[in-house]
């Protein structure tokens, strides 16, 4: 495939997909605006996991102050609560998201049942490694993550989204016009492979780099999937508009070779 403007229609190509891969951070970032959405990853939080991965835990495990069972009585009603309260009071932009004495509340019941079943006395071993946990938990999601969140979904809230949507849109146009029938080609086959890369993406973004980020989460869905689709619509769509275009170049071609054959 020759290009009429090489230099220009690589320099629009290249600025195209790194739009189109900032484009979808912003996408994923929209989405922390979405109730529901928010809600369904909190859901998924893997409040043990998380427990048992917390340094002084971690440490008085090791050291056989206690066992790591004692963290498996959690009362998941509970902690259902715990989660929906902090999606509404995130929403509301009240404070403190999560109360600390519920969480040291939860915690305790699951010592005391361990005790319970085990007739073990261990209750003074893990008391004090509770009230750590309890403080650094409630601090860390009431001022780290607070501002974290805000910062991150007022950004890709904000007019960055439309101008990149813009962008995106004019490069693509721009990138026809100086093309022609190859323009419409070139931009199927990007957004054909954006919607594959984003359908991939949105089923195994974990696989991919950010299990380390997300390893408290128990199968996470971005729900991109009306992005992918549209993309998709609209490769398929360019494409269509080209193979037509090329059939109607080569009917023409035979009949111009048959006419000068007569």
């Amino acid at each position: 495939m020759k290009l009429k403007k090489p230099v220009i229609s690589i320099c629009i190509i290249v600025i195209i997909v790194v739009d189109l891969i900032f484009f979808s951070f912003l996408c994923i970032g929209k989405k922390t605006k979405d109730k529901e959405f928010v809600n369904e990853i909190v859901s998924k939080f893997n409040v043990k996991k998380y427990i048992l991965d917390n340094d002084n835990i971690k440490y008085s495990i090791n050291n056989y102050k206690y066992n790591e069972k004692v963290f498996d009585y959690l009362d998941k009603l509970k902690i259902q609560v715990v989660k929906k309260n902090f999606v509404n009071t995130l929403f509301n932009k009240e404070e403190p998201l999560i109360e600390k004495e519920a969480i040291i509340e939860i915690l305790n019941n699951s010592v005391y049942e361990y005790e319970y079943n085990t007739s073990e006395d261990i209750y003074n071993y893990v008391s004090e490694d509770i009230r750590i946990f309890a403080n650094y938990f409630t601090n860390k999601f009431d001022h780290e993550f607070i501002k974290s969140y805000y910062d991150f979904s007022n950004f890709t809230n904000g007019i960055v989204y439309y101008i990149s949507l813009i962008l995106l849109t004019g490069l693509f146009v721009l990138l026809i016009i100086i093309e022609k029938k190859n323009g419409f080609l070139i931009s199927s086959i990007t957004l054909l492979l954006y919607s594959f890369f984003l359908y991939y993406f949105n089923n195994h973004f974990l696989d991919t780099g950010f299990s380390s980020i997300f390893k408290y989460f128990d199968n996470i869905s971005l729900h991109l999937e009306n992005i992918y689709v549209i993309c998709f619509i609209f490769g398929f769509v360019l494409l269509l508009i080209y193979i037509i275009s090329y059939l109607k170049k080569v009917a023409r071609n035979i009949r111009l070779s048959s006419y000068y054959r007569r």
